[in-house]
């Protein structure tokens, strides 16, 4: 039986500790590839020591001995951090929806055609996941849910509470699919691969159809239904809690408060408050090398001489990407442009090459490269889905990675590295006591306090 694995945490701690379990609680359920955080709930008892309940779902297939060998290091080091987390279950309706066993995950997934029939049995976790919710004792005094979760709205005006929206990416991203999804220009461009500038903001934005998600001539009518309900259910919300910093993306927090009309708390960068060299380590999947043998390679190299990806040591399977990056011999990190991998080359100083490949990623190169300006494009103007990587070919040859490496690590006039070391150092200070994501974390606690209240 396929099931949905809830880890919640417990603890009786100020506002660092909250962002220490968001935290571990996201590293522990990205592995088996899942991409995201489903679906959680904070309560709260009193403002000044309160009781924070942190649940994530992930879906998991049966092989719970696999499960607790990639992550029960993880789970044991925060229970002994006092961040308590214990496993439920709730169970993945796969055959119903025509997937076979283990498929829960996009990764998972033998084509991005199976897609839709995942989101319909993520649509069918509302009345348990609703069920789950009245059971807890003391009863949430919020939901903050994932987007792929819009049902979670109805589930929140149900139980009487708010709800909160959480999106993988940034606020640059949002602000532009806001614009996508609320223009009519798009309709009357009637090319996929046909440039075009998105409208609304001071910043010039090109991009094509094909590298928005949902809104290709190829989107299914499930996928364009599906990010209808989206929007519709983040407009009821209560707000919206962003990873990111308010530094970083100021100009798009601004934008996003007043196109969407709502609440925005910024409370990124997580992983800054977690330390612990294990769990930077450990952080996602198992990974394929011992951490001391690749900090002793890299000891072994000249500082900013080395790419992540590089030639010289090559990681058959999963890396620890936090753990290499905070390296001083990392001079850059070519990325596939994902939200986190970008929080974490921004936290540990390091201009990128960037080489999306779907969802987020294109417009998230865009705000690396042209927003941003720590980042050069390797050329890559195609999405690549998941599990069609055969059919498209062959999109970078050698020589253009070789190009824009050379650009970054050894010419870089724009000061692309002064610039990501200039990020690093605000990112640090958003995490820190008084800083503004610290603070958000404040504001959101008294917020859902003087909601409930």
């Amino acid at each position: 039986m396929a099931t949905i694995q809830a880890v919640l945490g417990n603890l009786m701690a100020g506002e660092r500790h909250v962002l220490t379990a968001v935290d571990s609680g996201a590293s522990t359920l990205s592995v088996l590839g899942c991409g995201f955080i489903v679906l959680c709930y904070l309560c709260f008892k009193e403002l000044r020591k309160f009781s924070f309940k942190l649940v994530f779902f992930l879906a998991l297939s049966d092989m719970l001995c696999s499960f607790f060998s990639i992550v029960g290091s993880v789970i044991s080091r925060a229970i002994a951090a006092k961040l308590k987390i214990h496993l439920l279950e709730l169970q993945l309706q796969l055959a119903e929806v025509g997937l076979r066993e283990g498929c829960e995950s996009f990764d998972a997934l033998e084509s991005s055609e199976y897609s839709y029939k995942l989101f319909r049995a993520i649509e069918l976790l509302e009345q348990p996941a609703e069920d789950l919710l009245r059971e807890l004792c003391p009863p949430p005094d919020c939901i903050i849910a994932d987007f792929f979760f819009p049902w979670a709205t109805d589930v929140a005006r149900r139980l009487n509470i708010p709800r909160l929206m959480s999106h993988g990416p940034g606020c640059f991203w949002l602000v532009r699919m806001q614009v996508v999804f609320t223009s009519n220009g798009l309709e009357k461009i009637e090319s996929d691969s046909e440039p075009f500038v998105l409208p609304g903001l001071r910043h010039r934005v090109e991009v094509t159809k094909r590298q928005i998600p949902g809104s290709s001539e190829g989107a299914s009518t499930n996928q364009k239904g599906f990010w209808s309900r989206v929007i519709e259910a983040e407009k009821a919300a209560h707000g919206i809690v962003i990873h990111t910093f308010k530094e970083l993306e100021f100009e798009f927090v601004q934008v996003l408060i007043k196109v969407r009309n709502t609440k925005v708390w910024c409370i990124g960068p997580v992983m800054l408050c977690n330390q612990d060299g294990l769990d930077i380590a450990e952080r996602g999947n198992k990974v394929a090398i011992n951490e001391h043998d690749c900090m002793n390679w890299l000891d072994e190299r000249e500082p900013g001489s080395v790419l992540v990806r590089d030639r010289g040591l090559i990681i058959r399977g999963w890396a620890p990407q936090v753990l290499i990056l905070s390296h001083g011999a990392i001079g850059c990190f070519l990325t596939h442009c994902g939200w986190n991998s970008t929080l974490e080359s921004i936290c540990a100083g390091v201009p990128v090459v960037t080489w999306p490949f779907f969802a987020d990623q294109f417009l998230n190169e865009t705000f690396i490269v042209e927003i941003l300006k720590i980042g050069v494009r390797v050329g890559v103007d195609i999405p690549v889905l998941y599990g069609e990587e055969d059919k498209v070919g062959v999109l970078v040859k050698k020589d253009d990675v070789k190009k824009v490496v050379e650009r970054l690590m050894e010419d870089d006039e724009e000061g692309k590295q002064r610039k990501a070391s200039e990020l690093a150092k605000m990112a640090k200070i958003a995490m820190e006591k008084d800083g503004s994501s610290y603070e958000n974390v404040s504001s959101l606690i008294r917020d859902i306090t003087e909601t409930q209240h």
